[in-house]
């Protein structure tokens, strides 16, 4: 999932031997004018935006940032016209291109754009006897409803 601003897209990430990658034309829609130039001969694809540019290769883990080098989780593939990243590896490549923050949490699976404020949420569970222990933690407030049913408790 992408969050920007006020905006939440569902973006599908495919699987290729394990590795979770995004479409790169996906995930560009709505975060700016981002022009994008791909080079058959040297198989990579640049994206530009404001004279900040980087550029990917095909089959390589590695992506020119603003003219410097950054390793990524794995290698990018072009694949049937399209440019598939990593997903773990899109922050570190496409926050300074927006030049804003860009932060991925792979537990909740959420890519967040800009100064978008979602609370970390998380959930210990105690088992004794045959009494069950829910705990959760937000980083912050949140609103939250509780309905209790036969065998079952929602939050």
């Amino acid at each position: 999932m992408l969050l920007e601003g006020g905006e939440r897209r569902q973006i599908v990430p495919i699987i290729r031997g394990g590795v979770e990658l995004v479409a790169i034309r996906d995930l560009l829609p709505g975060l700016g004018a981002i022009s994008l130039r791909e080079d058959a001969r040297a198989r990579s694809l640049t994206m530009s935006m404001e004279g900040r540019e980087v550029t990917l290769y095909d089959k390589k883990s590695l992506a020119s940032v603003g003219g410097d080098l950054r390793l990524l989780s794995s290698a990018v593939i072009a694949e049937e016209g399209r440019w598939l990243v990593p997903l773990d590896s899109l922050a570190r490549l496409i926050g300074p291109l927006l030049k804003r923050r860009v932060d991925f949490r792979a537990a909740s699976r959420v890519l967040l754009v800009g100064n978008v404020d979602v609370p970390r949420v998380g959930v210990t569970i105690s088992v004794s006897g045959d009494a069950v222990l829910v705990i959760l933690e937000a980083s912050q407030k949140v609103p939250f409803h509780v309905e209790q049913e036969t065998g079952r408790v929602t939050v």
